[in-house]
């Protein structure tokens, strides 16, 4: 769906915010985000990049074989390797 932004903004249509009566808006890289603010009812219609399981699963498969994100997970783990010394086991 695409909306058009006029000088005052852009209207989300009422269809994508049943049962909500309050959103967040904030901005994430290139995105905007919505998260109803009322936490005992939810939109009939997720307000996420991602509903379909089948494109989540592959967003992430492709996640894991990302190297950028692979070191990043690695730079990490090894801020975090000193908490192994901890004597906790871990299953």
């Amino acid at each position: 769906m695409k909306i058009k932004v006029t000088e005052q903004g852009a209207t989300i249509p009422k269809e994508l915010l049943q049962g909500v009566e309050e959103i967040e808006i904030y901005q994430e890289s290139d995105r905007l985000v919505l998260i109803p603010t009322d936490n005992t009812r939810r939109p009939q219609k997720a307000i996420a990049p991602f509903t379909n399981p089948d494109e989540i699963e592959k967003q992430l498969v492709e996640m894991a074989q990302d190297p950028h994100i692979q070191a990043e997970l690695a730079a990490i783990d090894g801020e975090f390797s000193v908490a192994d010394l901890d004597g906790l086991e871990t299953a």
